[in-house]
């Protein structure tokens, strides 16, 4: 089971609160066909768009979210951005456009994480992430 999205979701406090395990669920995506994507963690894609590694990284979260509005316009094939995680490295993220692939995305519920206590254990351990409460 990927772990990434632990580090992404609770990467930048470092902890992962207890009122968070006991309203939280973890999913697991599937696509029913290959998703067309925007491959952003290729150094010439983007140079092609005058940006760098930065794109994938930032915190300034109005700047990526313009780029990936622009993305959405330039491009109606594309399903979705696919980005190097900022803190799963060298893992990916994938930002979907859901108004466009919704219907080839399918999400089953793994569990909620009061009940996948082992698979937290094991997101603490892997990207050192504290637990209060």
């Amino acid at each position: 089971m990927r772990l990434g999205c632990f580090a992404e979701v609770y990467g930048d406090a470092g902890v992962i609160e207890a009122a968070e395990i006991r309203r939280r669920s973890l999913f697991r995506l599937s696509s029913t066909r290959e998703l067309q994507l925007l491959r952003l963690e290729n150094g010439g894609v983007q140079k092609a768009f005058r940006l760098d590694s930065r794109i994938c990284n930032t915190k300034r979260y109005a700047v990526s979210q313009a780029w990936g509005l622009a993305f959405h316009e330039w491009y109606p094939e594309a399903d979705g951005i696919r980005y190097k995680s900022r803190h799963a490295s060298p893992g990916l993220n994938v930002c979907l456009f859901l108004d466009r692939c919704r219907d080839a995305v399918t999400a089953i519920e793994v569990g909620r994480l009061t009940g996948l206590r082992k698979t937290v254990a094991a997101a603490r351990r892997k990207y050192h992430l504290d637990s209060q409460g």
